[in-house]
């Protein structure tokens, strides 16, 4: 049986069963909720893990629609990533803070103090972060409690409903006296199967035995967050009011001005953008399994024993100066004739050391800052621009639109007026007058009564294809993203970290302006390719 094959599964992949602490409460049906943050906390550090994170900068800064309709400021997209994270850590952490407060151990009931403000609260927990081998272990059981507590579920749900046929039964005096014995031998047996279930899971452990598991696996979450900062050199500046970059753009204005920006954020191979060697050269050198920083303002561990691999170049403003003095070639000579000393090398490599250490405090900052703003009211860092389809709430309506304009240009000859009106309907009031006028200005361009032309239509495909090739991804990103939280809301229990996409990979940032006027380029585009199919349908019929 299913039941079966669970059960045995769990009993030989887990400890012996532990009988519940006298002298502390244990969690009891809170077991269920307990099971869904340790299904939150498993997908954070799966989201952070080492693959995931060396791809992270490439998934979002080199998406070509996030740097077209978003910002083309790296920086900026990464620090909306962050923030992101950030956003679903401090969720799991003030819940996380709620169980303390029952605890037996003092010391967990003052963790909503950490949640709250970590920039005076953290030294109390410097520590006690898993070393990453210990931390997979610890996920691999969360794992399999969350994993538990499932089957629990559905045992339940059986055992109820067996009961509820029983009573049925017993109230009927027709009923077969060996109906009603097998009916009672299936109610005790899953009443066995569960007190089974229940001492493998966290229903009955203490609150202080799951509050450590959760906030020991916070903390090294929080470690390598800071790590993943590190790597992707994020640098907190989001101070931009206007994050796409440039002026806004009117709905109004012609597609041409966003090929324009395609082609500067899409150059030819060996142009443009920070090249990948050069992050998965920084990568390598600081896996995150081996990276240990710790909180300010102690200095990280191993600043004093460990080589740090920044170079002395790369810190303050050495380079600049010595490019800038109009003596430049003296103090070249003369850095050339001290680097020599034995003292002058000994300080260069304690400044390296020093750099690195600087560097991770900044980081370590930067982030319990930004804790702090959402532990201080429960506050979001997640807060699109007013000029965003996050702001306007669109950002689910465009996604389901552009699939539909997708479909229709695979086949624009299958398309009929009743599908022709639907997605006319979609559009909001605003964009039907655009498009109304800009349909006007493309008149000439519309099949004439002789034939069309073949350079102008072919010209038409290749822009909607274009416009599609970047477009699309965010629109899928987008449903996907829904997707993910309608499974969670439904079935009351976390999706696979596989299926996860960050907001800033979405048209939840992209500035509503330059998608408004990608989508009437499409529909342009569109209507133009309809009309083709239709005009060579009847030319074909006529030959006949």
């Amino acid at each position: 049986m299913v039941v079966d094959s669970w059960l045995g599964n769990f009993i030989r992949h887990s400890r012996k069963a532990v009988p519940p602490e006298a002298d502390r409460a244990i969690i009891g049906v809170l077991a269920f909720e307990v099971s869904k943050l340790m299904s939150k906390v498993v997908n954070l550090w799966r989201f952070l893990g080492d693959g995931e994170t060396r791809t992270l900068r490439d998934d979002v800064v080199g998406t070509i629609g996030v740097r077209m309709l978003v910002s083309g400021d790296g920086d900026y997209l990464m620090e909306l990533a962050l923030d992101e994270i950030l956003d679903n850590f401090a969720e799991v952490s003030v819940s996380v803070a709620e169980l303390g407060r029952k605890c037996a151990d003092p010391r967990f009931s003052r963790f909503d103090m950490f949640v709250s403000d970590p920039i005076r609260n953290h030294l109390e927990w410097f520590g006690w972060e898993y070393r990453p081998k210990k931390m997979e272990r610890k996920v691999k059981k969360m794992e399999r409690f969350a994993g538990v507590m499932v089957v629990l579920a559905q045992e339940l749900d059986v055992l109820a409903e067996l009961e509820r046929s029983r009573r049925r039964m017993l109230g009927n005096p027709k009923t077969d006296p060996i109906k009603l014995l097998e009916s009672q031998q299936r109610v005790l047996w899953h009443r066995t199967e569960i007190r089974n279930f229940r001492a493998i899971s966290p229903w009955i452990r203490s609150y202080d035995y799951v509050v450590r598991l959760l906030v020991r696996s916070l903390l090294t979450i929080l470690e390598r967050i800071k790590t993943v900062c590190q790597i992707n050199r994020i640098a907190f500046r989001r101070k931009s009011r206007n994050p796409a970059g440039g002026p806004a753009l009117t709905r109004s204005q012609s597609m041409s001005s966003i090929m324009k920006h395609y082609y500067a954020v899409h150059p030819s191979p060996g142009v443009g953008s920070p090249t990948r060697k050069k992050f998965r050269y920084r990568h390598e050198q600081g896996k995150i399994g081996h990276l240990e920083p710790s909180p300010p303002p102690s200095p990280p561990r191993g600043c004093h024993h460990r080589r740090s691999r920044t170079r002395l170049s790369d810190v303050g403003g050495l380079n600049g100066c010595m490019h800038s003095n109009r003596d430049r070639n003296q103090i070249g000579s003369s850095l050339r004739h001290v680097s020599n000393s034995p003292v002058v090398a000994g300080g260069k490599e304690e400044a390296e050391q020093q750099a690195s250490c600087s560097s991770s405090t900044v980081v370590a900052e930067a982030i319990y800052s930004k804790l702090a703003f959402l532990g201080s009211k429960r506050r979001q860092l997640i807060n699109p621009a007013p000029t965003t389809l996050g702001d306007a709430g669109l950002y689910l309506h465009y996604a389901n639109l552009i699939t539909v304009i997708e479909k229709m240009v695979s086949a624009p000859h299958e398309i009929e007026s009743t599908s022709r009106d639907e997605l006319y309907g979609m559009l909001p009031g605003s964009l039907r007058s655009v498009l109304r006028k800009r349909l006007r200005d493309h008149a000439t361009c519309r099949v004439s009564s002789v034939g069309y032309d073949a350079t102008v239509a072919a010209a038409w495909r290749q822009t909607v294809a274009r416009v599609l090739e970047w477009l699309l991804p965010l629109a899928h990103n987008m449903l996907r993203w829904q997707a993910v939280r309608n499974f969670e809301r439904e079935h009351h229990e976390e999706a696979d970290s596989k299926t996860h996409v960050l907001l800033v990979q979405t048209l939840y940032f992209a500035d509503r302006a330059k998608t408004e006027a990608a989508i009437v380029e499409l529909i342009v585009g569109l209507d133009y390719l309809y009309r083709i199919s239709k005009r060579l349908e009847e030319m074909r019929l006529d030959r006949r």
